[in-house]
């Protein structure tokens, strides 16, 4: 038997949700005699402060759970031994019970994985410290918007009469980042004074997306242009002019 108390604070960008729980021989009825569980004795309850401060927007597929400390650390508030947690999302199931990482008063570690299009999410935790206690549930709810980015890393020569796939020069590789939606424009002119130049899209021998979105490549070859998706992980090789690069 545990006893509870709830405190719930609201306020613009801030929510806050305090709840204890203490082992019944620290709670007890007026008038009744207060009970002694030995087992329990080693065992100071779970204490929890969940706060979602700031932007109600996610930004991320892992939502971490938090609060502001003086450190600036961001970790969950707890006392006694919440040294395992599970989490939900909407009217979902619970995960399995997972391990954290328990502080001087902290509880680090703490995540759970988005699921699901745009939109208003709601997440609840749960903690346990493994043995007697498990803690009433904390609900956060925020509206979710997936932002995410885009890698590329190609390769070019630096003269046009370079075999496909072979980057002849001494360019070397270059590296394109890309936000959802962003396309990137190359100059590919020529002749032109930049062609040995990176940052530029004149002879392109070999392309690899090496994020975790598709990307679309604007290609150039002969005066015919050709647009190409490169799958995560896909690679591909040219005899081309990169025109512009897109992230999907």
């Amino acid at each position: 038997m545990f006893g509870a108390s709830v405190t719930y604070q609201s306020g613009p960008g801030r929510r806050q949700l305090t709840v204890d729980v203490t082992p019944d021989n620290e709670v007890r009825c007026p008038g009744a005699p207060r009970r002694s569980i030995p087992e329990l004795n080693d065992s100071t309850g779970i204490v929890g402060t969940l706060q979602h401060t700031g932007t109600p927007v996610a930004v991320s597929r892992t939502l971490t759970f938090f609060t502001t400390t003086a450190g600036g650390v961001r970790a969950l508030n707890v006392r006694g031994f919440a040294v395992e947690y599970r989490t939900k999302q909407d009217e979902g199931v619970f995960s399995d019970w997972r391990r954290a990482t328990q502080g001087q008063g902290t509880l680090t570690g703490v995540t759970h994985q988005i699921t699901g299009n745009n939109g208003r999410k709601s997440v609840t935790l749960q903690l346990r410290n493994g043995r007697f206690a498990v803690s009433p549930m904390y609900p956060v709810s925020f509206d979710f918007v997936e932002i995410y980015f885009c890698a590329l890393q190609y390769r070019r020569a630096d003269h046009a009469l370079a075999p496909a796939g072979v980057a002849e020069g001494a360019i070397g590789l270059e590296s394109l980042r890309l936000q959802m939606g962003e396309r990137k424009a190359f100059d590919t002119t020529w002749p032109s004074p930049n062609e040995k130049r990176p940052g530029f899209g004149m002879h392109l021998r070999t392309a690899t997306n090496v994020g975790d979105h598709a990307v679309e490549l604007t290609v150039r070859r002969l005066g015919q242009t050709e647009t190409i998706t490169l799958a995560p992980g896909g690679r591909q090789s040219f005899q081309a002019d990169l025109v512009s690069a897109r992230c999907l």
